[in-house]
């Protein structure tokens, strides 16, 4: 079962070199088991597969096509909403060596595309594969802002079937580049990581080996493809071992959670996992009616990364889903980044998560101390194993400042080294050696190791815990305080504050450092929110927990943090915001300035009554008239459009653009988008995040009224 490297062996005995040999082999050894389903709108009753025969000729057909524009080794974006062709379109890339460039489909602010921009710039790509209407967006937007491209663009939903001519596949050697997973650097300096097909052949089998998947494994999804997590764990790992993947959009998770457990039930999944935000919001919706027939009895390793995990998380989950059949052993803490391929460490046997509580006085002074069963709760904090190193990779603990490897019981930086540690960022050589290349000073045996730029400790059974960011700890009168720590407190401070939402950085102001709060709010909140009230609590939960005084406290509208395609948060980069004035508030405050109060929001229900009546005063109308109609049926015409988007603008003294008529085509999620625009006044990256509308009579309005497009702005800021 295991190899020299500690690593399970490939199942099915497969000899492969590449996970592009491991695909063809797959579809001459089980032609007809499926490969790939795609769950439309997240619902059971409209699937679409294709076998691993249908997969292997269609990624053909593609790189037939291809081959007119790019060769080995030259670079193609992909751009895709959630969907087979994605996954097609990449396996293609693998077939012909070509170098695969995911990225998330943009939105509808100009800072998505810029993104988009900025990669295809810094990586020279020679062509951009999408299909249908979504491609001649991407091409409409290429003319108007970066004309000077001159790559080809492919619509993979046109390519013709191969009729019997069978295209052979590029020989490819395992330190060919596989493909580019762009991280979140800045949009005028994207940072992409440079995955070797010998780095994605490893992590599988480390995957493999850390999941305990085998030839009987069942896959279920919601992750996005374009993100590591989604596209190496799930899709690609499925793959590896010869199974089906079955797959829903983010967006129909995000519209409504039970999604992704009633698919587990449905296929009796065996692995399945996500962030750890995912697990508190499947807890927190919880329907005992909707779930009466649940059984996650098969449910083995539900793998919980890409973000700190939370105790209370785990916890919450588990006495939620028990008696559904979830077992103690299922959740599985673990631990991995893009510049390792994706996972690094995970528990060696299903068991119970590995708690830790220590002393919180050391754990601010960056020791590790196992607190006593007698020590007050108050006087104690709760680390989450993520488990120790998988197969032959190696992890120690390094003082970032001295580069000398730390002591038993010290906290410092996480290295990593091992086959899976990527080639490097692409064109950035110094970064690449700063990174990818590190010694502990004193070391002699020349090893290299990455630095993750994560704080972390190992215990004597090389168990890992994570710590931070180590940019992001905060440093004050001489003490650490890890931010997670802190926003942990501030998000269960009370119930309009949205968990996850939150980021704590430090300023220095008059010479001394200070603790500045920013926090997003529910959405459900912010008609009733007494920003005031609130931030009081806010500070003085952190003042009780911790003894510290916040400096400034930002409440922000809904999805407004800056968080990476995988739903971190990016402190940093929030911080720049704070700095720069260019948050979206709801409530403030800060000692020398006065509090910043709540703008009026107009509700979706409002203008919902304003539109109908509108409607039921044209010529054309219809008859009755409910939020879940669309415009269409209502007989909108596009002169229609104006005259509405007129009305609308008078009434509300702003102006309201009729193409966001076309955009929201149900007429309830019209009125949600607009109530976000005008309570936003006028941002539009607001209307572009409503994530669940909510029509007159209270019942949810599909999130599908909206495009894929429309929902990639709260994509990037909620998840993997």
């Amino acid at each position: 079962m295991f190899d020299q490297d500690r690593l399970r062996r490939i199942p099915d005995h497969i000899a492969a070199t590449s996970l592009k040999e491991v695909i063809e082999q797959r579809a001459v050894l089980h032609p007809e088991r499926t490969a790939i389903n795609f769950l439309h709108d997240g619902e059971l009753d409209l699937q679409e597969s294709l076998s691993y025969a249908e997969l292997d000729m269609s990624a053909r057909a593609i790189l037939r096509e291809l081959r007119n524009c790019s060769r080995k080794g030259e670079r193609v974006v992909l751009l895709f909403p959630a969907g087979n062709l994605f996954l097609q379109s990449f396996v293609a890339c693998l077939y012909g060596g070509i170098v695969a460039v995911p990225v998330a489909f943009p939105g509808r602010r100009e800072l998505d595309w810029e993104r988009v921009f900025g990669i295809v710039n810094d990586c020279g790509a020679t062509a951009i594969l999408s299909f249908g209407e979504h491609l001649k967006k991407v091409e409409s937007h290429f003319s108007r802002n970066f004309s000077q491209w001159r790559g080809a663009f492919i619509d993979v939903a046109a390519v013709p079937l191969l009729n019997g001519f069978r295209v052979t596949t590029t020989d490819i050697h395992g330190d060919d580049l596989a493909f580019l997973q762009y991280t979140s650097g800045s949009t005028g300096a994207p940072k992409g990581v440079m995955v070797s097909h010998a780095n994605l052949l490893h992590n599988q089998r480390v995957l493999q080996t850390g999941f305990k998947n085998d030839g009987d494994t069942r896959y279920v999804s919601w992750l996005p493809l374009f993100h590591d997590m989604g596209l190496i764990g799930c899709a690609l790992q499925s793959f590896y071992l010869g199974v089906g993947f079955n797959y829903m959009a983010p967006a129909a998770f995000l519209q409504r959670p039970l999604r992704w457990i009633n698919a587990i039930s449905h296929f009796r999944a065996t692995t399945s996992g996500a962030p750890n935000f995912a697990y508190a919001l499947c807890a927190a919706r919880y329907n005992s009616q909707e779930c009466q027939h649940i059984d996650l009895s098969s449910w083995q390793c539900a793998f919980n990364g890409a973000e700190p995990v939370r105790p209370g998380t785990l916890t919450h989950f588990q006495e939620t889903y028990a008696r559904h059949g979830l077992a103690q052993t299922a959740q599985f803490p673990c631990y991995g980044l893009a510049e390792g391929v994706l996972m690094v460490s995970g528990a060696t046997a299903f068991a119970p998560a590995k708690l830790l509580r220590i002393q919180h006085t050391d754990y601010l002074n960056g020791v590790i101390t196992p607190a006593a069963d007698t020590a007050a709760e108050d006087e104690t904090s709760t680390l989450v194993g993520v488990g120790p190193a998988v197969g032959n990779q190696e992890l120690i603990i390094v003082n970032p400042q001295t580069g000398i490897r730390t002591t038993a019981g010290a906290i410092g930086e996480v290295w990593l080294s091992g086959p899976s540690v990527a080639c490097g960022y692409w064109q950035k050589p110094n970064e690449t050696r700063e990174t990818f290349q590190a010694r502990p000073d004193g070391a002699t045996d020349g090893k290299t190791y990455l630095r993750t730029g994560d704080s972390g400790y190992l215990d004597q059974d090389g168990e890992l815990y994570i710590t931070g960011r180590i940019k992001d700890t905060i440093i004050i009168n001489g003490k650490n305080y890890f931010p997670q720590d802190l926003e942990l407190v501030v998000e269960t401070a009370d119930e309009s504050l949205k968990p996850g939402g939150g980021a704590i950085f430090s300023i220095e102001h008059d010479g001394q450092e200070r603790i500045v709060v920013l926090q997003e709010v529910h959405r459900t909140h912010q008609k009733e929110l007494d920003a005031t009230a609130v931030i009081k609590t806010i500070r003085q939960r952190v003042a009780s927990e911790f003894e510290l005084n916040v400096f400034d406290v930002c409440l922000l509208k809904p999805t407004t943090l800056l968080k990476t395609t995988s739903g971190k948060v990016q402190r940093q980069q929030n911080k720049k915001a704070y700095l720069a004035n260019a948050l979206s508030l709801l409530g403030r405050h800060r000692p020398e300035q006065p509090q910043i109060t709540q703008a009026v929001i107009h509700s979706g229900d409002q203008i919902f009554q304003i539109v109908q009546q509108w409607l039921k005063a044209q010529p054309a109308a219809t008859g009755d008239i409910s939020a879940s109609d669309l415009f269409i049926d209502a007989g909108l015409t596009s002169v229609d459009a104006v005259a509405l988007a007129e009305h609308l603008s008078t009434q509300f003294g702003q102006r309201v653009e009729a193409t966001l008529v076309w955009e929201f085509p149900e007429i309830g999620g019209f009125c949600q988008a607009l109530a976000a625009l005008l309570s936003a006044d006028g941002n539009a990256q607001s209307a572009a995040t409503v994530s669940a509308a909510t029509s007159a009579d209270g019942a949810k309005v599909d999130v599908y009224a909206m495009d894929d497009q429309a929902f990639q702005s709260l994509l990037e800021k909620e998840i993997s």
